[in-house]
């Protein structure tokens, strides 16, 4: 990824990683081409809001199972249910800094099934909005903005931080208690 906010990596790239990974697992899950799919809109969001950059310049489109990159569809929509290393492009060109960010997004949503990750994308914003006047089943290739999916996973960021500033501010308050409790009592 560059600074300028503009990535050359391509999202088949990012999948081709993606299928590594879910490849090495003891017990892998199938990673089927709808749980792909939802791995790379997250792989997005989480770049777009942590870095303010993408992870892949394609486009995320909002079809009626959630977010899917219409390039990524396209070169594995032939594997049917499930997508092995074999079927993935040779050796993904990702920095080390990529691949990490991949990895992390990995073990954050591995444990989850193509229907939880679909179900998931389908209660968030970005995909709402852009399928905003659709039928549940009626198809759609509307892209969802870049913009969107950055403005929902930000406001996640700052909630996990505003929990996270909330829970130390806690900590230190019993500390502080318990400290004056223990001072209290050397001075008796």
């Amino acid at each position: 990824m560059v600074a300028s906010g503009k990535t050359h990596t391509s999202a088949v790239d990012i999948a081709a990683h993606l299928i590594r990974l879910a490849a090495i697992e003891e017990e892998p899950d199938l990673l089927s081409p709808m749980r792909l799919q939802k791995l790379l809109y997250y792989v997005q969001g989480w770049a777009l809001a942590e870095l303010d950059q993408p992870a892949f310049a394609d486009s995320i489109e909002a079809w009626r199972h959630g977010p899917v990159v219409p390039e990524v569809y396209s070169r594995f929509k032939e594997f049917g249910k499930s997508v092995s290393p074999i079927d993935a492009v040779e050796d993904p060109n990702l920095s080390e800094f990529e691949r990490e960010l991949v990895d992390q997004v990995w073990d954050a949503y591995k444990r989850c099934s193509a229907t939880a990750l679909s179900e998931m994308t389908h209660r968030e914003l970005p995909w709402i909005e852009a399928r905003e006047g659709l039928m549940d089943n009626d198809h759609s290739k509307r892209e969802i903005r870049t913009e969107s999916i950055r403005s929902f996973f930000a406001q996640k960021i700052d909630r996990i931080n505003e929990t996270l500033v909330g829970r130390i501010d806690d900590v230190i308050g019993r500390a502080s208690e318990n400290c004056r409790e223990f001072c209290g009592m050397l001075e008796l």
